[in-house]
């Protein structure tokens, strides 16, 4: 599984700018890959409390199973997966939005697969 954070909600006028938000929502977005690391063949978009220690326990515990390897962007929580006993590797991204990364991460892709089929609904 690939895993990755992300926030939905957008700009507030007035509101605190960043990942702090108020009226920002955390999410974890894991991506089954059963070959490579293309496009994933199942996805899951969790939301969580927060990206601490505790909210990624209960989310590995509920969703991963046992023998699952697990790929992150290293984000120190994502840590916790390893700790309960998956094999955790980090992959190297650029960071930033996908159009000045040369690779995407999921949460990105996801969001560009979105965007496309809102695109073509209208």
């Amino acid at each position: 599984m690939q895993l990755d954070d992300t926030y939905l909600g957008g700009e507030r006028k007035g509101g605190e700018p960043g990942r702090g938000s108020d009226n920002k929502q955390p999410f974890v977005i894991c991506g089954e890959h059963r070959r490579s690391l293309g496009p994933p063949t199942f996805a899951l978009i969790e939301p969580v409390k927060s990206f601490d220690n505790v909210s990624m326990i209960d989310c590995g515990s509920r969703r991963l199973a046992a023998d699952a390897e697990v790929y992150s962007n290293g984000l120190f929580c994502f840590r916790r997966f390893a700790d309960a006993g998956h094999a955790h590797t980090v992959l190297e991204t650029s960071g930033g939005r996908s159009h000045r990364s040369p690779r995407r991460s999921l949460g990105q892709y996801l969001a560009e697969q979105r965007q496309a089929r809102h695109r073509r609904a209208l």
